[in-house]
């Protein structure tokens, strides 16, 4: 079941990724999404109504990293996204094919 009050509760804090060093940010004042993809920091716009989320095109720094495979999957996983739940502290990010990426809110 989703509830209104969950689209506030996702937004204004950093999440990261679980088990990586991924974050996501959802700024309410601007409708931007922020975050680190594991070499880059990234932006875009996103939408949000009830639990649907959806992220734009995403745009990012341009660092040189040996590894960026992850960072690319996250990306888009990101641009995936159509809707959301919080199951605790757990954002759960759902596409067409399902859940895509579950992070959990970074300690202030």
């Amino acid at each position: 079941m989703f509830f209104e009050e969950n689209s506030i509760e996702i937004e204004n804090k950093q999440w990261q990724l679980i088990n990586t060093e991924q974050t996501l940010l959802l700024n309410s004042e601007t409708m931007r999404a922020t975050g680190y993809g594991g070499c880059n920091s990234f932006f875009a716009d996103y939408t949000l109504e009830g639990n649907q989320l959806s992220i734009g095109l995403i745009g990012s720094t341009k660092r040189l990293c040996m590894e960026n495979s992850e960072e690319s999957d996250y990306f888009k996983k990101l641009g995936q996204v159509n809707t959301f739940s919080l199951e605790g502290s757990t954002l759960n990010l759902f596409g067409e094919q399902g859940l895509l990426l579950q992070l959990t809110p970074v300690s202030q």
